[in-house]
């Protein structure tokens, strides 16, 4: 039987094509309604026939051809269908279709020809098989021929050599066949050769012989030929035929073989290693070595001892499955516990292969004593765990690494030091832990160990796991080896951070002293409590006109008048006695005779145990203090008769906000003196969001000073609004720190009057001038005309004045049955500050004329944000509305027809199904009945198409309009009163703008869920927001969509049930640029998602839980 695959998308032509096909049953036949189907059959199965319409959705049936010829099926293919343009025959037969059948004409003879197409186009493809197969098995043969064959006569005539012959002897064929052609071969072979065709007589024309021959290049090669003598009839010798190879590797092996053996004895029997031949188990061959191991003679072990008659019995089980593992070919190195024929007991490792000897498989292997070894490995395992235990008590990091940077073992402290565990470290090198600059520099350190071991010390700076920077000491040393070369180096790391921090700490707290002693202009010294100098600073040695070397160990009495020491000692008792800080101001005679005036400030420096150790004193030189407190109060006397000259208000306060001077311009500012200002904060004198603005402003001069203007809105103390520019900046100290801010407050209410009304202006022409075509006007803040554009002129027939001077002419001239709407619109949008309004009415022009407006307001705000009235564009749209209007009149009549023809055509259909019903009463057989079945599905196909006609030419008729999304899913809800579902709505006030038909979309989907979910208990409409869109998802728990599917359910036609519902909400949908698509999981429900766009969603009121716009 042929097996078939049709494919056509049309149900009833596959069924009619089918039944001819199978009628007689010659032909097993599967059928597809799409490419897409037949390929995923096809990925299973195999057929010997493929029938294929052209025309299909998604993809033709060229397209078809195409893919399953490039994935390598190459079954006879066949286009059946009813287009029959010429270039798609030649586009078929050239992508390799076999046949091209047009439909149409006389069924019983198209099928027939159908049957022949298929018939002639199998046996084709099965003859072309055959024939390759074979060729090829022919191909093989003659391909893969190795041996020499050649035939020749009585009188050694060659008559063929074939090509592996010519090649072994080197010649060309030319050069053998039609010549006597025989090899030289030794001497004493010739007469063995001539016995050996002698021998063959018609009973035994068959003979095997071996010899040897030499080749052109006087090599000698053996040879073993097979020969065949043929006779005829009577018994008459006609020719030779043989057959022979080259066997000189297999003489040689041989000769190699017998050679070994002989080595092989005199090795095992000298041998210190125990070796073994082991059949099946028992030992054949045993050496000297392997006997004396275990106690025995080699004669005894070598009679076929089992092997595990010398093994432990506990470790026999293991050593039998080594040897089953072993015979296999996958066995390899293992111990076990041998015992000697004494009863002591050895441990044995056993080594060995599998190799073939006499035909058998054997075992031929090695054994070693290795108990002094394996005693050794436990001493060895237990001291290595004693010194891993060592290293893991130390608290500093411990490592070993060889003579080329890797690491063999560390401690668990160097475990963590690195962040990573021992074999995670073992194998890696430092260039794996350390930066780059580092690891480079332990490197060289060891190389200097490598080459002269020692014991290495040296500080370095290293990074831990955490990013941390340590002071640490490597300690290291050379491993050596027996031998006494270097193994590796076993180093130490200690951490000395805080040692080194301690170091460092110190010197720099003595530089500091001394660097501050130095660098303090005063003079500073130090001296004992009797008064003898330990130390001082440069200053004091300018003082006293000496250096620091010749002070040191001197009195008081030694620099200065006796008067002077004998105050000085004085008052060094006081500190002595009760330790405290002590400064007076004193006058003193300086090395020059020069009298000065000093401040003495002086202090005990206390030992350790809280005694006292001596004196610690600075000599301030005040004299120039004391002339500059003279000097800063003219100044300052100055400054305040300069700032109270100043008409704008100028003040000071420190970092914290306090007020320290200012001005009387100030003072009139705030209503009150200086000394109530002074002390007090910026709080004190402004409101709060004043005070918390400048203090803000303050804090950046603070961060970084500069001279700062702003401009800003403040109350006088008459509470007047004033616009001022402040203009600030920072008080700097001797030390360049800030002390606070100098600010001048400057009133600029005038010149900020001046911008305002200019940006006014700008504003108003700046929007005239964009809008010039069409009707502009613009309102003041109390709804009257400010400006009106002359197009209203060419618009209405009344010029702009008479609109200035009648306010109410614009309603006037409104449509009677349009004045509600355009009256309700400005008495209650004019003042309206937010939002763009938009209606369309119809006005009566000057001439009578009826026009339609499409009317635009907006508000205008200045610069500042304050409210300016409301601006209006008003477009004539006239003749749009009478285009308009014409369409709705077309669309009604077409409408109207499409009603009258949909309504004749079901009455027909529902005639026709009565007929079919009636007819099935007649009695007639089963056959008859399933055509009229199949005639009454076609006509029910119809009838769903025509009612698709009715549901599309609704779309789009209705103008589209905002429409309460919750209200529309509840309606559709109230659609499925018996509905087991439960049906979740969290649409909550949003208005989407679309067509009136969107509640069909919604009735749709829950529809589509119930019918096909598969055991829906739940169906959720919520919303989400991506980006400007509004996403609303209708999402259930049923079985989901397939995948494969989830392309095609929008196709019209496509479905399980009529196949138009998810076709028209998508056509509804897409009215307003709305789209649906489905992302659902199989298995864990459909989940269809409709993206509003930007502008066709809005709200009321935020309770969605999404931001809406």
């Amino acid at each position: 039987m042929i097996s078939v695959l049709l494919i056509d998308d049309d149900p009833m032509i596959l069924d009619v094509t089918s039944l001819y096909l199978r009628k007689g049953h010659e032909f097993a036949v599967t059928t597809c309604l799409s490419a897409h189907e037949a390929l995923d059959v096809l990925s299973g199965q195999s057929f010997d026939a493929i029938i294929s319409d052209y025309e299909m959705p998604e993809m033709d049936g060229i397209e078809f051809l195409k893919v399953i010829r490039a994935g390598g099926n190459n079954a006879p293919f066949i286009i059946f269908t009813g287009r029959g343009r010429e270039d798609v025959v030649i586009e078929a037969l050239n992508n390799g279709a076999n046949f091209y059948l047009q439909k149409g004409g006389d069924p019983k003879s198209q099928f027939a020809e159908l049957k022949n197409m298929i018939r002639q186009a199998v046996q084709n493809t099965r003859a072309e098989a055959a024939l390759k197969i074979s060729e090829a098995r022919y191909r093989a043969v003659v391909e893969s021929q190795t041996e020499l064959i050649s035939r020749f006569l009585p009188d050694g005539t060659q008559v063929f050599a074939n090509e592996a012959f010519c090649r072994y002897y080197r010649k060309d064929p030319d050069e053998i066949v039609g010549k006597y052609f025989f090899p030289d071969v030794p001497q004493d072979e010739k007469a063995r050769i001539r016995a050996h065709f002698d021998s063959l007589t018609p009973e035994n024309p068959v003979g095997t012989i071996e010899h040897r021959v030499v080749l052109d290049d006087g090599v000698m090669r053996w040879q073993q030929w097979v020969d065949r003598a043929i006779f005829d009839g009577n018994s008459t010798l006609i020719e030779y035929q043989s057959v022979g190879r080259d066997t000189t590797d297999r003489k040689l092996a041989e000769e190699a073989l017998r050679d070994s053996e002989n080595k092989f004895k005199v090795l095992s029997e000298q041998s210190p290693v125990g070796i073994y031949i082991l059949r099946s188990g028992r030992l054949t061959y045993v050496n000297p070595r392997f006997a004396e191991m275990f106690g025995y003679t080699a004669e005894e072990m070598s009679d076929n001892m089992p092997l595990l008659h010398i093994v432990h019995p506990v470790d026999r089980p293991f050593v039998a499955e080594k040897m089953r593992e072993r015979s296999e070919g996958s066995g390899d190195t293992y111990e076990f516990r041998g015992v000697r024929s004494d009863g002591n007991m050895i441990t044995a490792e056993v080594h060995g292969s599998v190799t073939t000897i006499e035909g058998e498989k054997v075992i031929i292997g090695t054994i070693l004593d290795i108990t002094e070894r394996k005693t050794m490995e436990i001493d060895l395992k237990e001291k290595v765990n004693y010194v891993q235990a060592l290293m893991d008590a130390i608290p500093a990091p411990v490592f070993y690494r060889d003579t080329h940077g890797i690491y063999h073992d560390c401690n668990r402290a160097f475990e963590e030091l690195v962040g990573l565990a021992k074999n995670e470290i073992i194998g890696k090198e430092i260039h794996d832990f350390f930066p780059r600059e580092y690891a480079d520099i332990y490197k060289e350190k060891d190389g200097l160990i490598i080459e002269r071991p020692h014991v290495q010390r040296y500080e370095f700076a290293i990074t831990d796991r955490d990013g941390q920077k340590i002071d640490v000491l490597f300690s290291k040393t050379a491993l050596m080896t027996a031998d006494g070369s270097v193994a590796g180096i076993v180093g130490v790391i200690m951490d000395i951070s805080e040692r080194k921090k301690m170091e460092i700490d110190l010197k720099e707290k003595v530089n500091y002293v001394q660097a501050l002693m130095d660098a303090i202009p005063a003079p500073v010294f130090y001296r004992d409590t009797h008064g003898i100098y330990h130390d001082c600073n440069r200053a004091f040695e300018e003082l006293v006109g000496l250096s620091r070397e010749e002070i040191t160990g001197k009195v008081i009495h030694d620099f200065f008048p006796r008067e002077y020491a004998d105050i000085y000692k004085e008052k060094d008792g006081l500190i002595i006695d009760h330790p405290h800080v002590q400064r007076y101001e004193f006058a003193i005679t300086d090395r020059d005779g020069q009298k000065i005036d000093v401040l003495f400030s002086k202090t005990a420096l206390l030992r350790a145990d809280g005694s006292v150790a001596g004196i610690v004193g600075v000599i301030v030189d005040i004299s120039e203090r004391k002339k500059m407190e003279i000097d800063l109060k003219e100044k300052v006397n100055y400054v305040h008769a300069l700032m109270d000259a100043i008409p704008a208000p100028v003040f000071y306060r420190d970092t914290n906000g306090v007020y320290h001077d200012c001005n009387r311009a100030f003072e009139e500012l705030v209503g009150l003196s200086k000394n109530k200002i002074v002390g007090k904060t910026i709080h004190d004198f402004f409101p709060r969001e004043y005070a918390e603005f400048y203090k803000k402003k303050d804090h950046l001069i603070i961060a970084r000073p500069h001279v700062q203007r702003y401009e800003y809105a403040i109350t006088d103390r008459n509470r007047k609004r004033l616009d001022v520019l402040f203009s600030k900046t920072a008080l700097m100290t001797a030390d360049g720190t800030v002390a606070g801010i100098l600010g001048v407050i400057s009133d600029i209410s005038e010149r900020k009057r001046m911008e305002q009304a200019l940006r006014e202006n700008e504003v108003k022409y700046r929007t005239l001038a964009d809008f010039t075509y069409d009707w502009e006007a613009w309102f003041k803040p109390d709804g009257k005309y400010f400006y009106v554009s002359p197009s209203c002129e060419r618009i209405t027939g009344f010029a702009a004045a008479e609109f200035m001077e009648d306010p109410m002419l614009m309603i006037r001239i409104v449509h009677p049955e349009d004045r509600d709407l355009v009256e309700t619109h400005y008495h209650g949008g004019i003042h309206e500050q937010e939002g763009v309004c938009h209606i369309d009415y119809r006005i009566i022009t000057k001439t009578g004329d009826i026009k339609w407006i499409s009317h635009y307001c907006q508000p205008v705000f200045g610069p500042d944000g304050k409210y300016l009235g409301r601006r209006e564009n008003k477009r004539d749209i006239t003749d749009r509305k009478r285009v308009e209007e014409a369409l709705k009149r077309a669309n009604e009549k077409l409408n109207l027809l499409s009603s009258i023809t949909r309504h004749d055509v079901l009455n027909r259909l529902t005639s026709l199904l009565g007929y079919l019903e009636f007819v099935r009463d007649f009695g007639l057989d089963s056959e008859v009945i399933t055509l009229i079945e199949k005639a009454e599905e076609s006509a029910n196909v119809i009838r769903h198409q025509i009612s698709f006609t009715k549901d599309y030419q609704d779309i789009g008729v209705h103008t589209p309009a905002w429409q309460n999304a919750r209200h529309l899913v509840a309606n559709a809800a109230r659609m499925f009163p018996r509905n087991e579902a439960v049906i979740e709505n969290d649409l909550n006030g949003m208005e989407i703008y679309a067509d009136p038909l969107l509640e069909k979309v919604f009735i749709n989907l829950i529809d589509n869920a119930i019918r096909h979910g598969d055991g829906v208990s739940r169906i959720r409409f919520s919303p989400r927001l991506e980006g400007d869109h509004l996403v609303i998802l209708c999402e259930d728990d049923g079985h989901g969509i397939e995948e494969r599917d989830k392309g095609k359910i929008f196709y019209r036609g496509v479905g399980k049930n009529t196949g138009y519902g998810l076709f028209l909400a998508r056509e509804i949908l897409s009215i307003t640029g709305l789209t649906i698509r489905e992302v659902g999981i199989q298995g864990k429900g459909a989940c269809f998602e409709i993206t509003v766009p930007f502008g066709a969603y809005r709200t009321d009121q935020d309770d969605t839980g999404v931001t809406m716009r």
